[in-house]
C-alpha cells in the first residue's frame, strides 16, 4: 500500500499560523495543511448526547421568555438570487479570506475560530436559502446570548467535543434565531456549520457545559450532574 505524505504549509506560514492560535505546550507543532482540516480518528454519525444538563439545570430561562436580543446584519443575498461565484466573493470578503487560505478571529469566550472557504461549504452547498445567514457568523461568534461546550456520540459510543454558540437576534423578516456550532480540533475550534432555528429547537441544542452566557439574562446555578467532565471555569458578560 501506497502511503501518501500530508501537504505542508510552507514553514514561515505555518509558524505565523502557530503564533495567531497559540496552541498549549507540546502542540506547537508545524500543523501544515491539516491544521485547517478535520480530524478523521472518528467516523460514523455523531449526534448531540441526551445524557447531559441542560440550561434548565443552569436556571437559564428558555429563549422564548428571553426579551433580549441584539440588531440583525444584513443578510446575503441568496445563490438562487446572484450565482455561487459571487457569493463565495462575498464570503472570501466577510472573511478576510480574498488573500489567504484561512483566517482567524476572536470569540466572545476568550477563544478564537479558524475559517476556511472549504469549511464554509457547509453553510452554502445545499443552496437552500440558509446561506443567507452567514451573514450573522460574526456576530453569533462575538456577541453570543450563550456558548455551550457539548458532547456529541456516534453509534460506536466513541464521543468528541463541539462548541456551540447561540446569537439571538431581531430579525428584520422573522422571530428565527442563529446557531453557530464549531467543532474541536487539535489547535483550537474550526467552523462547522451555520441554522436558523425557530425556538424551540434551539432549546433542544442548549445541552452540555455552559462556558460562556450573558449575565443580563439571568443568574446562573451550577448543578452537580455530569460536570466532573469538564475542568472549565465558566464566564460572561
Amino acid at each position: 500500500m501506497k502511503v501518501m505524505q500530508p501537504s505542508r504549509l510552507p514553514n514561515e506560514e505555518a509558524d505565523r499560523l502557530i503564533k495567531r492560535i497559540n496552541p498549549g505546550k507540546g502542540w506547537d507543532y508545524n500543523p501544515g495543511k491539516s491544521a485547517l482540516e478535520f480530524d478523521q480518528t472518528f467516523g460514523g454519525n455523531f449526534k448531540l448526547n441526551d445524557n447531559q444538563p441542560t440550561y434548565k439545570d443552569f436556571g437559564r430561562p428558555s429563549v422564548k421568555d428571553v426579551k433580549e436580543r441584539i440588531p440583525s446584519p444584513d443578510k446575503f443575498p441568496s445563490i438562487k438570487e446572484i450565482g455561487e461565484d459571487k457569493f463565495v466573493e462575498l464570503l472570501k470578503k466577510e472573511f478576510n479570506l480574498e488573500n489567504a487560505d484561512y483566517s482567524v478571529f476572536d470569540v466572545a469566550d476568550n477563544d478564537k475560530t479558524i475559517f476556511t472557504l472549504d469549511r464554509l461549504k457547509h453553510g452554502y452547498e445545499k443552496q437552500d436559502g440558509r446561506e443567507r445567514y452567514l451573514s450573522y457568523a460574526k456576530s453569533t461568534l462575538q456577541d453570543p446570548f450563550e456558548v455551550w461546550l457539548s458532547e456529541y456520540i456516534n453509534e460506536k459510543g466513541e464521543i468528541e467535543l463541539r462548541k456551540t454558540y447561540i446569537g439571538l437576534f431581531k430579525d428584520k423578516e422573522t422571530k428565527e434565531d442563529i446557531f453557530i456550532v464549531l467543532r474541536q480540533e487539535k489547535d483550537s475550534f474550526i467552523y462547522w456549520n451555520s441554522f436558523e432555528r425557530r425556538t424551540p429547537q434551539i432549546d433542544k441544542l442548549r445541552r452540555g457545559y455552559l462556558k460562556y452566557w450573558k449575565k443580563s439574562v439571568a443568574p446562573l446555578q451550577v448543578p452537580c450532574l455530569g460536570l466532573h467532565r469538564f475542568q472549565l471555569t465558566p464566564r460572561g458578560n
